[in-house]
């Protein structure tokens, strides 16, 4: 939070889970992709 300057850790934790999960998400289609599995569902849902 400080490095960043955000002035509340909400400003941090919203910016930053977002992009967790999506990391997590991609490694999850990436490691089922090399292991034969069903390609992944494409989904509306923004998260």
């Amino acid at each position: 939070m400080e490095i960043l300057g955000h002035s509340q850790i909400s400003i941090t934790m919203d910016v930053y889970t977002h992009v967790v999960q999506d990391t997590q998400r991609e490694a999850m289609i990436d490691m089922d992709r090399l292991l034969g599995g069903a390609p992944p569902v494409v989904s509306d849902h923004p998260c």
